[in-house]
């Protein structure tokens, strides 16, 4: 049985929810008659022009507040984040850094949370073996995209070894049906020398590639070692010449899948270019650096991103966006890129895709219709703000009835 905790700790000032007078200490007990099970879900079904939600009061009694909110936040935080407990790791991976740790430090360090949710939201990596059938529907009737997904080798045998999990197998499969119903995916690959690495990389590469473009980027950093490793599976840290072989190995593959795919698609961390003493490679390199967080391109020069004498990395190559159309990269910008950043478009597609490939769409009409809006309409909204907002708080009080009908924008009614 999963603990929820739907107790509400805080309300956004100014919110949807402080003007439809919900209190910190009440609890929401249904949205739009649905249950709720976690953060995902709440997002999901308030992702709705008019919401319901049936609120336990702090003195027992019981609220049914509807309210339009244009798909926009109400502006309530939960006593839990996720409002459902983190779901922590179920493997013992060979190359765990937590289990690598000193003891005596604070207790939350020593979590090892595997929680996809946590991925979608935080940008955490997840290695998909917790899931049931029933939460990967979940996820892709939702929409949650990008996943972050720990992969480490797409050979089954292999990855059940590594993660020391019978379950492990099923990654790449559970991939494949993301990509199949267009859920996009970053991807980590923890390189363990002998292990994981030399032909076991080249399959792990080509089969990731097939996914694109809904493998988006593959990063490969290497095993992180320390001094407390007694009783842990041996092994061995990167050297300067292993380095090197695998940055010869990576850069091969990044010139065959350029030439085939026009991107590079896997990329190196910072950590083997300084292992090899080698230089950082040049930032437009990074293509807009899909894995800055995961230490990938972080001290990549930064002065050589655009300019005359450096084009864009996928300077006339073709690339396919979610619906299956071909823009031209050079065509488009690159914008900053987050590992996150959910774009909420309403509860049949909760989330879109932040790429770049989808951006030139945009392009073409938002410039004028910006300097329309600029020019006309935007003296015309400042008078009329007040009147046109779309919240709870834009309507004065003597408009809002608490057992109104179905123009009012707050509805209320006491069980």
């Amino acid at each position: 049985m999963r603990k929820v905790n739907t107790t509400i700790k805080y309300i956004e000032p100014y919110s949807i929810a402080e003007d439809a007078e919900i209190e910190v200490g009440d609890k929401l007990i249904s949205i739009n008659g649905h249950d709720f099970h976690d953060i995902l879900e709440y997002r999901y079904l308030t992702a709705e022009y008019e919401v319901t939600l049936e609120i336990l009061k702090k003195d027992g009694t019981t609220e049914v507040i509807t309210v339009e909110n244009d798909y926009d936040d109400i502006g309530i935080e939960f006593e839990e984040g996720l409002i459902d407990e983190a779901q922590s790791c179920r493997n013992k991976c060979i190359f765990c850094f937590i289990d690598q740790l000193p003891k005596g430090m604070r207790e939350t360090v020593y979590f090892k949370d595997d929680d996809t949710r946590l991925s979608f939201l935080q940008g955490n990596y997840v290695t998909l073996t917790n899931m049931s059938d029933e939460e990967i529907d979940r996820l892709i009737k939702m929409r949650v995209s990008p996943i972050n997904v720990s992969v480490q080798a797409t050979n089954p045998e292999l990855r059940c070894k590594m993660l020391n999990n019978r379950f492990a197998g099923k990654c790449y499969d559970i991939m494949k049906k993301f990509a199949a119903n267009n859920i996009y995916m970053n991807c980590q690959i923890v390189l363990c020398p002998e292990i994981n690495d030399g032909k076991e990389l080249d399959r792990s590469i080509s089969e990731l590639a097939a996914l694109f473009p809904n493998v988006n980027s593959v990063s490969i950093v290497p095993v992180g070692l320390t001094r407390y490793r007694d009783g842990l599976y041996p092994l061995k840290p990167f050297t300067k010449e292993t380095s090197a072989q695998t940055i010869k190995q990576v850069e091969t593959w990044q010139k065959k899948l350029y030439d085939k795919l026009g991107t590079r698609l896997i990329y190196l961390s910072d950590e083997f270019y300084l292992n090899a003493e080698l230089p950082i490679p040049d930032a437009e390199v990074y293509e807009g650096f899909p894995q800055l967080e995961n230490g990938v391109g972080l001290i990549a020069p930064k002065n050589s991103l655009s300019g005359p004498n450096h084009p864009s990395p996928t300077q006339g190559k073709e690339r396919h966006d979610s619906s299956g159309q071909v823009w031209h990269a050079e065509q488009c910008s690159m914008p900053e890129y987050t590992s996150q950043g959910p774009a909420h478009t309403g509860a049949a597609d909760v989330v879109s895709y932040p790429s770049w490939r989808t951006a030139k769409r945009y392009e073409d009409w938002r410039a004028p219709f910006s300097k329309l809006v600029q020019c006309i309409f935007r003296p015309m909204t400042s008078c009329l703000a007040p009147w046109l907002q779309p919240h709870v708080r834009s309507v004065p009080d003597r408009f809002v009835k608490r057992q109104g009908t179905s123009w009012l924008h707050t509805r209320r009614k006491k069980k």
